[in-house]
């Protein structure tokens, strides 16, 4: 879950729709959350109310308590209790700017399915990216980060919520109707990510020689654009600091120094990778057409 900034209060006439619009475009199509793409379904969480149904009255004075949310996360906070709101760490808040949140790449994790009377249908290892929470923060911090996990089933519900020994349990009627895609989505990011930080690799090598820092620039505009196309912002960056050494990254991105922090190491990352358009680096080379995330996202009535 990535910090988000909120812009000030927009100039709309309320409702629903175009609240969704507004944050749509300002903060990006993405779950304010598990950092989903939003292609498909677009909905609102208020934090004094839970989720918000489509004909929910709203006002301006909404606007600081409104977050994009997918479908997953929204029916993860179904019983979301309001008056509990202070337990929870929020995207917009300046806990968040702590960066409380790990992304981890966990090889063996136990998958099992089981059938309508309980008994093991199906077992087998998989690699899957849990979200976590880094233990050097402050111990009110780490609460309230571990409260919005499990609030949100980030990991999904079928995690057991185990690191030690991680296990994903799932009905089998739950895994023929795929009713869960946030872990696989998920994997399926850190996957390409790596290979983008392949990508990068081979651009630093260049940088010795004239023309090298366009040749990383231009494979920084196809990685963006790639991110933006899947969501998981935070799952790219672990990906590729997990592909880059730091005298590659440093390359990259010039603004990381050597005394760096994490928190500042990430939000370097994320500066560059998510630049916006009128801050991206002009010379291309490339003549490929890349389609643009949609500006008015459909909301499901």
């Amino acid at each position: 879950m990535k910090p988000i900034t909120r812009p000030e209060e927009p100039e709309i006439e309320p409702s629903y729709t175009t609240f969704v619009v507004t944050l749509f475009n300002t903060v990006g199509p993405y779950c304010s959350f598990c950092e989903k793409k939003l292609n498909y379904q677009a909905y609102l969480f208020h934090k004094l109310r839970g989720n918000l149904e489509r004909n929910a009255h709203l006002t301006l004075d909404d606007w600081g308590s409104l977050l994009l949310i997918c479908g997953e996360c929204r029916e993860s906070a179904k019983d979301y209790n309001p008056q509990q709101i202070g337990t929870y760490l929020w995207p917009d808040s300046e806990m968040a700017k702590s960066y409380p949140f790990r992304y981890v790449k966990r090889d063996k994790v136990t998958y099992k399915v089981l059938d309508a009377e309980g008994n093991l249908f199906k077992e087998e290892q998989r690699t899957f990216i849990l979200v976590e929470t880094n233990n050097d923060i402050e111990p009110d911090i780490l609460q309230a980060a571990n409260n919005t996990i499990n609030l949100f089933k980030l990991n999904s519900k079928y995690y057991n919520n185990n690191p030690r020994d991680p296990q994903i349990i799932i009905p089998y009627q739950d895994f023929i109707e795929v009713s869960e895609l946030r872990l696989e989505q998920r994997y399926e990011a850190y996957q390409a990510a790596t290979k983008a930080a392949g990508r990068l690799q081979r651009a630093a090598a260049t940088l010795v020689v004239r023309g090298g820092r366009e040749f990383v620039d231009n494979s920084l505009i196809l990685t963006n654009e790639i991110i933006e196309s899947m969501g998981y912002v935070s799952t790219w960056e672990t990906a590729i600091r997990d592909n880059l050494d730091r005298e590659t990254l440093r390359k990259i991105f010039p603004k990381i120094g050597t005394d760096f922090k994490r928190e500042r190491d990430e939000a370097e990352v994320t500066e560059e990778l998510l630049l916006e358009e009128k801050e991206r680096p002009t010379k291309r080379k490339r003549t490929e057409t890349w389609p643009s995330p949609p500006t008015v996202p459909p909301v499901e009535s």
